[in-house]
């Protein structure tokens, strides 16, 4: 008797949650449901698209940013490099321009 009982409970239940599922699909095929699915799809496209707009911004500033580390540091090393011959030049261009003068005074 009492598996009997314990039986029809649960065919009742099974039958209950059957019909809930029933009723669902019917709801969920409705105009409404599935204009909400719509919106809520459409918003969550929006915010990913978003989200990648974002992300691609921070891309291209770091990329900016590694770019501009780049060509200080190159700088950096073209002056260490010319150096020596900035310097070079700092020294012989006032004793070529005294030789040049003292020459023009000679032939002058």
């Amino acid at each position: 008797m009492q598996i009997d009982e314990q039986d029809a409970e649960e065919r009742a239940e099974l039958r209950r949650r059957q019909i809930e599922s029933a009723n669902k699909m019917l709801y969920d095929d409705t105009d409404r449901p599935k204009a909400l699915h719509s919106k809520m799809l459409l918003s969550d496209v929006m915010h990913e698209r978003v989200a990648q707009m974002d992300y691609a911004q921070q891309i291209k500033a770091l990329k900016r940013q590694q770019d501009d580390a780049f060509l200080l540091q190159q700088a950096a090393r073209l002056k260490v490099t010319l150096a020596p011959c900035i310097t070079m030049q700092d020294v012989w261009r006032p004793l070529h321009t005294q030789c040049m003068q003292a020459s023009e005074q000679a032939a002058g």
